[in-house]
């Protein structure tokens, strides 16, 4: 019989606590390279034609191009300023078919 403790098994490969723990913090620091957008965005609704593009995985000139058409709702201050996107409009827009 085996005296061997009870430790955590991936496979045939027993791990014991500090491997275990060695394990999670190299995870832990490579976490922030796999964050995907809508975990970095947080609560703000608001975002640039940068932030609109990653939401909708398209590029910031196809953006451009689809505010100025009206196809994607934006917002600006006043003519000739920049434009923002209301997250929820964009997803709002994308639900109901609008590109």
């Amino acid at each position: 019989m085996s005296t061997t403790p009870n430790l955590p098994t991936l496979g045939t490969l027993a791990l014991d606590a500090s491997t275990c723990m060695l394990i999670g913090e190299v995870i832990a620091r490579h976490m922030p390279t796999y964050m995907t957008y809508a975990d970095k965005i947080g609560d703000d609704p608001w975002l640039d034609a940068e932030g609109a593009a990653r939401h909708l995985g398209i590029t910031v000139d196809a953006v451009y191009k689809r505010a100025r058409r009206g196809d994607i709702p934006a917002h600006q201050d006043r003519p000739g300023a920049r434009l923002f996107f209301d997250r929820r409009e964009l997803d709002a827009s994308r639900r109901t078919g609008r590109r």
